[in-house]
């Protein structure tokens, strides 16, 4: 799979498919809410698919964060309420970073330049300043970050 961040900036492009599934028929749960089979859901909203390095999925080009991961498991919740969703384990297979999101000449984000688009409550929402640092912030990354 490929998990793609879009930037706070892409709220309006992510909306647009928010309506769309792949599924063809829709199914029942998902019509009743006013999903819509969509063929090519990148086109959609504007994204260009890109090749993925280490995994059959495409990737958004303009999605400043990539993160491409073989499926492991899969698990329904615990309590099952027919909601439709599985607990997915992933093992990361390789990461791409706009490099404009990244401290100059490293593989670190930069929690400065990069704002993720966050999804809270049925609500898009940016990020604000930085309100402090984890200890591991100061630790050298590994030399590669799809090992």
């Amino acid at each position: 799979c490929v998990l793609n961040f879009p930037s706070s900036a892409q709220a309006a492009q992510v909306e647009a498919i928010a309506r769309a599934t792949g599924c063809n028929p829709v199914p029942t749960a998902k019509q009743a809410v006013g999903y819509v089979h969509v063929r090519d859901k990148f086109a959609l909203g504007g994204f260009t698919a890109v090749v993925s390095t280490h995994v059959a999925p495409m990737a958004i080009a303009e999605c400043p964060l990539q993160v491409e991961a073989t499926v492991m498991a899969m698990h329904p919740p615990g309590e099952d309420d027919g909601q439709g969703f599985v607990i997915v384990e992933g093992r990361i297979r390789c990461v791409h970073a706009h490099e404009d999101i990244t401290v100059d000449g490293t593989q670190h984000i930069d929690v400065a330049r990069w704002k993720p688009l966050i999804y809270l409550f049925r609500q898009y929402l940016g990020v604000g300043e930085p309100v402090g640092r984890n200890f591991r912030a100061e630790m050298p990354m590994r030399a590669s970050a799809s090992q």
